[in-house]
């Protein structure tokens, strides 16, 4: 009978509450550890989800480290005074000061030098203050009030734009009186790989290298405007005429500073583009020679495709089955690419190097054996290959430009098609960085 009843006691203790089973939880000794992790991978999910992926950009990225080094900074200090059972509740209120000190004095002066003096110093690798320094950072201060007066940069929400703006003028002042940097840099290199100072625009015997031009301020707005890498949101219209008048008013400050500014031994460096990056040479696509023997999976796509160098493909399923079929791979999902799944169409590249492929990009190569291509949809979206990193494999989107495969690329603006078009490469070489002639 005491067995019996036990045993059934046992088995009530089994239902127990929510309330009950919450409070084990709570008094695991793992619970305080792992719950602020749990609920930190929640919130990043809810907030990625909210705002559609763009929670996971770098720029947001960066914003949050920013303010988390500040938070942390400050929390250092604080563990410190409590580590020696100290108490010290003035943290709020410091960093309050702080942040009111810093806008009285932005108020008061008006000065650009104090918010972009370590912007400055960045650009050029150094931690010291040089004695031009103040002049250029004086010049930019005054530039501010007019950028932020303009019709393209008017508006409290574009105040880092405006800052940019009025950075980039005094660097490009700073290289133009020099006579030197990575301005005069670029130009030169430009000129050297594409026939001509700068890229989109037709400049006359007007154009004098060694000094300030039009079309050089053009081109620098155009550049803050087309932002790179993960912060990639659409091409500004280098022929833009709200572009063209300011630049014209830029100019002209510019151009009244050039004989007044002085001459600055430290110049900055890949202020605009990367000497790396310009250093990259195109390279020409691999062919394969007579008698090389190649990768096998090379050699099983040439056969399956009569020696064509491009397949396409509708879906993952069809290309799977090209992968098994063709190119005898392991019928497993984990020798399959998995990962292609959530892609619709497919272009594989043959070349002797190996096999490339690209998603989602079929319908903009107007080949006659590719029964996917889509005009239209290419000249809506074609370029994109050219400005956003990963989205086509280098080596695919140059045969295809070099083998007029993708003639109704067009950027989504007037002369869209013949500013892509003759200038590719550089467009590539610009947006794309490192995945130029990636590996």
């Amino acid at each position: 009978m005491e067995a019996t009843k036990q045993t059934k006691m046992t088995k009530e203790d089994l239902h127990l509450s929510w309330k009950d089973k919450l409070n084990i939880i709570r008094d695991n000794r793992y619970f305080l550890m792992l719950f602020p992790i749990v609920m930190l991978a929640v919130m990043i999910l809810i907030f990625g989800v909210a705002t559609a992926g763009r929670f996971f950009k770098l720029s947001v990225m960066k914003g949050i480290l920013s303010q988390a080094i500040i938070i942390g900074t400050c929390a250092t200090g604080v563990a410190f005074i409590y580590s020696n059972g100290n108490l010290d509740i003035s943290i709020g209120a410091v960093l309050g000061l702080a942040a009111t000190l810093g806008v009285k004095a932005y108020s008061v002066t008006q000065s650009v030098v104090v918010m972009i003096l370590q912007a400055w110093l960045d650009a050029h690798g150094r931690a010291k203050v040089v004695n031009t320094d103040k002049w250029y950072l004086d010049f930019a201060n005054q530039l501010l009030p007019l950028v932020a007066e303009s019709y393209i940069y008017g508006g409290k929400e574009m105040e880092e734009d405006q800052k940019q703006v009025a950075l980039t003028c005094a660097l490009y002042l700073e290289d133009c009186v020099a006579d030197g940097g990575n301005w005069r840099q670029f130009i030169h290199w430009h000129q050297e790989n594409y026939g001509r100072y700068l890229p989109f625009y037709t400049l006359t015997d007007e154009y004098l290298p060694d000094e300030i031009n039009r079309e050089d301020v053009v081109f620098l707005l155009w550049a803050i405007n087309s932002p790179v890498g993960n912060d990639f949101d659409g091409v500004e219209n280098p022929m833009d005429a709200d572009l063209l008048e300011f630049a014209d008013v830029l100019y002209n400050r510019l151009d009244a500073a050039f004989e007044l500014a002085p001459i600055s031994d430290y110049l900055a460096t890949d202020w605009l583009l990367e000497t790396e990056l310009m250093q990259k040479k195109r390279m020409p696509l691999p062919i394969a020679l007579p008698g090389e023997k190649m990768p096998a999976n090379v050699e099983r796509f040439l056969e399956a495709s009569k020696g064509e160098p491009l397949l396409y493909f509708d879906s993952y399923d069809a290309l799977k089955f090209f992968f098994v079929q063709s190119l005898k791979w392991e019928d497993e999902e984990d020798s399959l690419l998995p990962d292609l799944k959530e892609f619709d169409n497919f272009v594989v590249f043959a070349n002797p190097k190996g096999l490339l492929i690209g998603p989602d990009v079929a319908p903009y190569f107007a080949d006659k054996r590719n029964p996917l291509y889509n005009a239209e949809l290419a000249e809506e979206e074609a370029y994109e290959l050219f400005c956003e990193e990963g989205l086509c494999p280098f080596d695919l989107l140059k045969y295809g430009m070099e083998h007029e495969l993708l003639p109704e690329a067009q950027f989504p603006f007037e002369n869209g098609k013949e500013l892509l078009q003759e200038n590719w490469d550089f467009v590539a070489r610009w947006f794309l960085g490192e995945y130029y002639e990636g590996e």
